[in-house]
């Protein structure tokens, strides 16, 4: 298949790039260029199609969908910095993901879209940490990035468009061991289910090739080993 995979360059957009590579599917990249994401592409410049861009921008979004039988969008604006600054983050976020449908909707046959969203949507659950789709949608009020994640999420199922939202737990690799100012928003008693992107990889690319997923929202975590 003719994937496009934006945030390539991200926690997650790596263990699914790997995976899609084992796999032998004809892989687009999209993604902002910057000095570490120019680095990482280094690794991936003869086997995949890497295009520079910004998600904000209509006409790089649309160049880059072009041809694709899916997309895995990947790419955000995440904490810390999306809730230091939430207006650009929302550009980026609910602006982006829209220029995505939009680009996706021009094309003929569409492709299908796998949306990688976010636990954070169901707000603060220590009290209840056992998670079902089913259960209530309350970002929190300061989490300006679960509140855009819920605005996309409106934003798909109302496209028309063949897509699965996935909604993802805490991904960890080790590649990031790095201390996260994120964890020190965390309160102490959070029970929180981990998951590693190497399996969020296998996951998104068994997304693109299922045909009994589409229209379905998913929470995606590692299980009770993790």
């Amino acid at each position: 298949m003719n994937v496009l995979l934006t945030g390539a360059f991200g926690i997650v957009g790596t263990g699914v790039l790997d995976e899609l590579i084992l796999r032998n599917h004809n892989i687009r990249i999209f993604d902002i260029k910057t000095a570490k994401n120019k680095q990482t592409a280094k690794k991936y410049k003869n086997i995949a199609e890497i295009i520079w861009g910004d998600l904000r921008n209509p006409e790089d979004v649309e160049k880059a969908v072009s041809g694709v039988d899916a997309v895995i969008h990947t790419g955000a604006m995440i904490p810390p910095a999306a809730d230091r600054m939430p207006e650009l983050a929302e550009t980026i976020n609910v602006g982006g993901t829209a220029n995505i449908i939009n680009a996706m909707k021009k094309q003929k046959p569409a492709p299908k879209l796998v949306y990688t969203s976010s636990i954070a949507i169901y707000g603060d659950r220590r009290k209840n940490p056992h998670i079902k789709t089913t259960d209530p949608l309350i970002p929190t009020s300061h989490d300006y990035y679960a509140k855009q994640k819920l605005q996309c999420e409106e934003l798909i199922k109302e496209s028309e468009l063949n897509w699965v939202i996935l909604r993802l737990t805490y991904i960890v690799s080790m590649n990031k061991l790095q201390l996260d100012p994120l964890m020190f928003e965390m309160p102490l008693d959070t029970c929180i289910e981990i998951c590693h992107t190497r399996d969020v990889g296998l996951a998104l690319a068994n997304a693109v090739e299922h045909s009994g997923i589409w229209g379905k929202i998913m929470n995606l975590a590692g299980g009770e080993n993790c």
